[in-house]
């Protein structure tokens, strides 16, 4: 049943969700509220388990017309810290690689080797945080010198001169 579902939802249209944002100003304060109703049920009609974890996250919020006066019903005062991003580990540098088209499988490997031979990083609990050196190469290194389109532009061409596809020469007459 379970691979017949899978299988029949990922043949069916997306889900389609009605998103409301609302932001309230009250004196010096300023709130926000989200919320999302189920407009059309799609692959979720079929996928039981995803209709299931989207009604869980599934918030009404009532007609709001611009302007109008609310009333309090209730206040929970809740204080919500912003988090920095989390730190780079060997899968999470994998995959910012790929996504930018930068090394091949086989260069993964060497490449996180290399930043950690050179002191860029340390290993601290399978992340990588950054040493004094890294830092400061950030710093110093403008975003102008580190291009990764043509980083990974220049890996496909060297991929296409190994195929035969393109001559060293027009690899040449390209730069």
């Amino acid at each position: 049943t379970l691979i017949w579902q899978r299988f029949a939802a990922s043949q069916m249209s997306a889900a389609v969700y009605d998103t409301i944002a609302a932001q309230i100003a009250a004196g010096d304060y300023r709130l926000r509220a989200h919320g999302s109703k189920l407009k059309f049920k799609g692959y979720t009609a079929v996928y039981v388990g995803a209709e299931t974890a989207k009604k869980e996250k599934d918030t009404l919020l009532p007609d709001l017309v611009d302007g109008d006066p609310l009333t309090l019903g209730a206040l929970n005062p809740e204080q919500h810290f912003t988090e920095p991003p989390p730190r780079y580990n060997d899968a999470s540098i994998v995959k910012t690689l790929e996504e930018l088209g930068i090394g091949r499988p086989s260069t993964y490997a060497p490449i996180i080797e290399t930043i950690q031979k050179r002191g860029y990083v340390r290993l601290e609990k399978n992340n990588f945080v950054p040493n004094e050196l890294g830092i400061s190469l950030c710093k110093i290194l403008p975003d102008k010198i580190i291009f990764p389109d043509i980083t990974a532009q220049w890996e496909n061409d060297l991929d296409a001169i190994s195929s035969g596809s393109m001559s060293v020469e027009d690899f040449s007459a390209q730069q």
